[in-house]
């Protein structure tokens, strides 16, 4: 981690706005219109087409790009499309090529989905755990999350487990009778093991499920903490909240 450097967008692109617009606008000569909709399957409406400069121009101000061998990653084959976009931009800038240097790669990193149900609509707000989620929330999602006996192939609980319990180096604490294995605790290194025995049957749903609640309303409840120890991100918090209230009443 001792490479890694962690830039805000908003700052990058508030600290030099002029400039900021001003890439939106070259970007915006260097391609073809036909290139740029190619980005977005949604770019029928004029929106998406800015929304896909405004995507080449925010790499362009992370400085994601700005020296050999860099990397630049999203979540989608639909991001990677913009990015390209980025990556043809600077290979059409003499001034790029004067100084020596090689375009970014373009990388598409899957993350590991956390999605509680399976194929769920898009309205489902149980669908999936928000990261300002209460105990009330946890508890009635993790009820619902799709368990099955052995599966897993897609196993909510199990994947909550070993991405946010574990890999937050939380511990799992399964409470059991004696007759069925008496408790269990995995630790950060056990991933591999809770799977292997939930998949042979040793650990049951019914044991599994209100095991990843707890640990996970645990997990989450630390970041609340640190939310509203910050008076930014606690008023950022009350709005998010105003926001949804007031979506849910339309």
């Amino acid at each position: 981690m001792a490479g890694v450097v962690v830039r805000r967008q908003s700052e990058a692109i508030l600290s030099d706005p002029s400039n900021y617009w001003i890439s939106v606008i070259n970007a915006g000569r260097a391609h073809s219109l036909g290139a740029i909709r190619a980005a977005d399957e949604n770019s029928e409406q004029v929106g998406f087409v800015i929304a896909t400069l405004m995507a080449v121009a925010d790499a362009l101000a992370l400085g994601a790009a700005a020296g050999t061998g860099r990397v630049l990653c999203c979540s989608s084959p639909r991001d990677a499309r913009s990015l390209q976009l980025a990556v043809a931009y600077l290979e059409g800038c003499a001034a790029y090529k004067a100084a020596g240097l090689s375009p970014p790669e373009v990388r598409v990193v899957e993350g590991v989905s956390l999605a509680l149900k399976a194929d769920a609509a898009a309205a489902d707000a149980d669908a999936e755990l928000l990261l300002l989620d209460g105990q009330p929330d946890v508890q009635r999602k993790m009820k619902k999350a799709f368990c099955e006996p052995g599966n897993t192939a897609f196993c909510p609980p199990l994947a909550v487990a070993r991405e946010l319990v574990l890999g937050c180096g939380a511990s799992l604490e399964v409470k059991r009778r004696e007759e069925d294995g008496g408790d269990r605790a995995f630790g950060k290194a056990d991933g591999g093991q809770l799977a292997s025995e939930f998949a042979a049957g040793a650990l049951h749903p019914g044991d599994l499920k209100p095991a990843v609640r707890d640990a996970a309303w645990g997990t989450l409840s630390r970041v609340r903490a640190a939310v509203a120890a910050d008076k930014a991100l606690a008023a950022a918090e009350k709005e998010v909240a105003k926001a949804a209230k007031k979506n849910k009443k339309k």
